[in-house]
């Protein structure tokens, strides 16, 4: 679900879903959202995340990404969508907020965060 519905237009091109982008109001405000049934991308989904992913917000697990780029890159994506991160005011200190409501995904982004910077990442 978004505000831009082109950034969702833009992921049903790349995926070459035949979807349509669909439009719903809540609390005042226009939103976006693509819903994709393809067989291949849930099984996808489901096996990165080891189980089902409904109603994920509070017991979504951290999914299995085995090479350290690759997890980098998933690091990324997950603060660009659902957190922030920004230099401190203090030098050589950096802040980051993350919003997730799953104490298991948490923890477990804590201590791959941990391995990352104790491997000089």
């Amino acid at each position: 679900m978004l505000d831009d519905k082109d950034a969702l237009d833009d992921v049903k091109e790349i995926l070459g879903c035949t979807s349509n982008v669909k439009q719903y109001k809540k609390s005042g405000k226009y939103r976006w959202y693509l819903s994709i049934s393809d067989t291949s991308i849930i099984k996808t989904v489901r096996k990165v995340f080891e189980d089902d992913c409904y109603r994920k917000t509070f017991s979504l697990k951290f999914p299995k990404i085995p090479n350290k780029n690759s997890l980098i890159m998933f690091l990324r994506g997950f603060f660009d969508g659902d957190g922030s991160f920004a230099k401190s005011a203090i030098d050589g200190f950096y802040n980051f907020k993350i919003f997730c409501a799953s104490k298991l995904f948490i923890k477990e982004l804590y201590k791959k965060l941990i391995d990352i910077v104790h491997d000089g990442v």
